[in-house]
């Protein structure tokens, strides 16, 4: 044994013998070591574990210990002990407890660095979105867009063509562009892409342009932030690359050591820009992309949403931390060092509590008050609540603008119609304008209704497929190349390939069409093709139905009947509610028309220009599978819908396509059979146009429900259906007439099945009379072979123009 030396001698020795060695690993990066597979494993199923303690216990967070030991608790009890077989259950030891808390925390700290994007945008644009994009892959290029502005921290406009420089198409190109495969440090090989901006002010230097990489990475991590995989999706959508055309081939290529592999471009795509208009094969503009972030930033909770300068600020912040003041300037594209200082470092950086102590410093405080500068409410209200969206509707300037709406209807010249564009447009910045002003006042708190909106995803996305998997998946933690990456990057690649967000809704798919089969060009149309599948089923089988929760068609009464009164015992994406105590939840969505009142119908009055796309409209009778009772609400002429539908639907609960039996409570209360169906209108009036009920309706979001006894008539009006309908506690003399489509399947298919063929069905014969109420023309219509106690008031919408002509010619006569 060698004599032993002081700390000096063995300092000294240890600097003499390391001033040989590199050196270069000796820097302030965090180091993780290399994990073996069932190490991986472990980590990934303790994350699992979270998301799932998470999705059941909404309130759970990492930054909070008390969910964090009740969280360990149930992890802990969940495990089997050593003496498990021999009893119910028994407690594991302490040691094992231990490792898989450092599991958790250790796999934690790898997944989930601190993050420049707001994770509320991700899990709204692709797990939650009721936005129908008028191009499907729109979401892919726009978080392509997103990531690589995050992680090169570059200003909207250098990617982009910004609005200082319209008209330019200056941004990125395919030329700006390199796309490589190398060796990485685990000795596999990896993809990454170089981009070179075109940054401000360097427009005379284009050899001083930043450029940055973006790569697949070494390590597992949320597949939603890796930026290769947008990447990627729109390389291959549009066939860039020269030699190689689908992500098979380039995943056999094997570069050499130490060299890297570059991917040739084809040579006409050289001077395209990489970002391309949603409206154009142009580049895309700052101001366009600016607009979808901002409303991504609305619906996603957001009352002030993060601009993009927000996300840039964060980026530089963060690599302020780690890099020198020149490496940083390049980075940033800045020539003034104090640029950094002035627009970009946040005012709460330094702990100035931790550094008076000695105590090493605390970011967690410092971010999250941080964050604070951008708040956000999950249960941001999407549209005004019952009151204010009563006062907009009252308001003189709304009034003002529907009354010129009303004396323009009859108009068909273009200038006219142009002046009902700009009308509508002006309604529709009224609305946003007062919908902003509430969201930033609207109350927070945590038992607060999300809205109707935030569940439409969750019922819809069984209908688009890719969708549905990128909701699951780009969430999970993993790498490109694993089976979840590879699904994520093909699903992804198929947005660019489809021309609609909904191809067809099962159970109508194209083939059902009997009139159009040779015609493949026809677009798609679920209406025409329930029509016309039941109009040629119903020739053989007497009865055709189509159950818009099992998706299944059902030929014959007795088929029917038994699946109609059978337990609601199958399972279904949306939800096993039975189908006659649906209402279409759409009439919600709809605006108030000053006819309204005196139809009973919201938004039937005229074209709804002002409602924006959303999934909810493509569902087609699909909302008919969902319970919701409207309120109706009158006073001074104008009519207010609410829906109950307004109720809490977790994120958690609709990435898994299903709804909650508590969540099935809260939206069918107090149903007592499967023949009974609620309806939250009203017989407002009779068949004189006059009200039946003194009663007023509460102004509020709980309304009135009246319930459907039986439907006793039917009768077909231009191309509407409507029923004659027996309302629960109410005498016959006030039976109304109500739309079809106001009305469940249930309801109505029981009625089909006693009256086939259309037997005993109502005709029109003619309009007899008309009447002015409020500025509104109503028209009384006869049926065919009726007395006139059947007639029906109706405005010119719901009849045709034909009849209404006719008849006008007829009084002048």
């Amino acid at each position: 044994m060698g004599k032993a030396k002081s700390v000096a001698d063995a300092l000294r020795l240890g600097s003499e013998r390391s001033a040989a060695v590199e050196s270069n690993i000796v820097n302030g990066e965090l180091v993780h070591r290399t994990l073996q597979p069932a190490v991986e494993r472990n980590y990934k199923k303790m994350i699992e574990f979270w998301f799932e303690y998470q999705r059941t216990e909404s309130k759970a967070s990492v930054h909070d210990l008390e969910s964090l030991k009740d969280f360990m608790r149930k992890v802990a009890y969940s495990i089997d002990g050593e003496d498990a077989e021999d009893r119910e259950f028994d407690v594991p030891g302490w040691e094992t407890v231990r490792k898989y808390w450092n599991a958790f925390t250790a796999a934690w700290q790898r997944a989930y660095p601190l993050e420049s994007i707001p994770r509320g945008l991700a899990q709204q644009l692709w797990a939650a979105d009721w936005i129908e994009h008028k191009h499907p892959a729109t979401p892919v290029d726009d978080w392509g867009l997103l990531l690589g502005n995050t992680y090169s921290s570059s200003r909207i406009g250098e990617y982009i063509e910004s609005t200082c420089r319209v008209g330019t198409g200056r941004g990125l190109y395919f030329k700006d562009l390199t796309f490589v495969a190398f060796i990485n440090e685990e000795g596999v090989p990896e993809f990454a892409i170089q981009l070179t901006r075109d940054a401000k002010n360097m427009s005379s230097t284009p050899n001083k342009r930043p450029q940055h990489a973006l790569y697949e990475g070494t390590k597992p991590g949320v597949l939603c932030f890796n930026p290769m995989l947008p990447f990627l999706a729109r390389l291959l959508a549009y066939e860039a690359f020269r030699d190689y055309k689908t992500i098979d081939e380039l995943l056999m290529i094997v570069p050499p050591e130490g060299e890297m592999w570059v991917v040739q471009w084809k040579e006409h795509l050289l001077e395209t820009p990489f970002f391309r208009s949603q409206s154009s094969e142009d580049i895309e503009t700052a101001g366009a992309f600016s607009h979808r972030l901002r409303s991504l930033g609305l619906r996603a909770g957001y009352p002030t949403p993060p601009r993009h300068h927000d996300i840039r600020a964060e980026g530089l912040h963060l690599m302020n931390q780690f890099e020198s003041e020149a490496t940083r300037m390049v980075y940033a594209g800045h020539t003034d060092p104090n640029t950094l200082a002035m627009h970009y470092l946040p005012r709460n950086g330094a702990d100035g509590q931790a550094a008076y102590h000695g105590q090493e410093r605390r970011t967690l405080v410092l971010d999250l008050f941080r964050s604070l500068t951008i708040p956000r409410n999950p249960r941001l209200w999407q549209c005004l609540p019952a009151k204010q969206q009563y006062d907009c509707d009252t308001s003189p300037e709304m009034m003002h603008i529907n009354r010129q709406i009303l004396t323009l209807r009859d108009t068909t010249n273009k200038k006219s119609q142009e002046q009902r564009k700009k009308l509508y447009a002006e309604k529709r910045k009224l609305i946003a304008k007062r919908l902003r002003k509430w969201q930033k006042t609207q109350p927070v708190k945590h038992d607060d209704s999300p809205g109707y909106h935030r569940a439409i995803f969750g019922r819809v996305r069984f209908l688009m497929p890719e969708r549905d998997r990128l909701a699951q998946n780009l969430f999970l933690i993993d790498k490109l190349r694993s089976p979840a990456g590879l699904a994520v990057l093909h699903d992804m690649l198929a947005l660019y390939h489809k021309r609609r967000n909904v191809e067809y809704r099962p159970g109508l798919e194209p083939d059902k069409c009997h009139c159009r089969k040779d015609n493949d060009d026809s677009p798609y149309d679920w209406r025409h093709i329930y029509d016309c599948h039941r109009i040629a089923a119903e020739k053989v089988d007497g009865f055709a139905e189509l159950c818009f929760l099992c998706n299944e068609w059902f030929y014959g009464i007795g088929a029917w009947e038994t699946h109609y009164a059978a337990p609601s015992g199958y399972s279904t994406p949306l939800s096993s509610a039975p189908s006659e105590e649906v209402i279409d939840p759409a009439m919600a969505l709809g605006e108030s028309w000053p006819g309204d009142k005196l139809t009973g119908c919201t938004a039937a009055s005229g074209p709804l220009e002002a409602t924006p796309d959303t999934l909810q409209e493509i569902q087609g009778p699909l909302h008919s599978s969902f319970p919701a009772v409207v309120s109706v609400t009158e006073e001074r002429g104008v009519t207010s819908t609410t829906s109950s539908m307004d109720t809490d639907l977790s994120l958690q609960d609709n990435s898994t396509g299903q709804v909650s039996e508590a969540t099935k409570t809260v939206i069918t209360p107090d149903l007592t059979s499967n023949d009974e169906e609620r309806i939250g209108r009203v017989p407002i009036r009779n068949n004189q146009g006059e009200e039946s009920h003194d009663k007023p309706l509460p102004l509020d979001q709980e309304g009135a429900e009246f319930e459907v006894e039986s439907l006793v008539a039917k009768g077909r009006l231009g191309r509407r259906v409507w029923y004659k309908v027996k309302w629960k506690g109410y005498p016959e003399s006030d039976n109304s007439w109500v739309k079809k489509k106001d009305i469940g399947t249930g309801a109505t298919a029981n009625y089909e099945a006693k009256h086939p063929c259309g037997s005993g069905e109502f005709k029109f014969e003619a309009l007899v009379s008309k009447k002015e109420i409020e500025g509104v023309i109503l028209y009384e219509a006869k049926w065919r072979g009726q007395p006139s106690s059947e007639n029906m008031w109706v405005d010119k919408w719901d009849v045709g123009t034909k009849a209404v002509l006719a008849f006008e010619a007829s009084l002048s006569t």
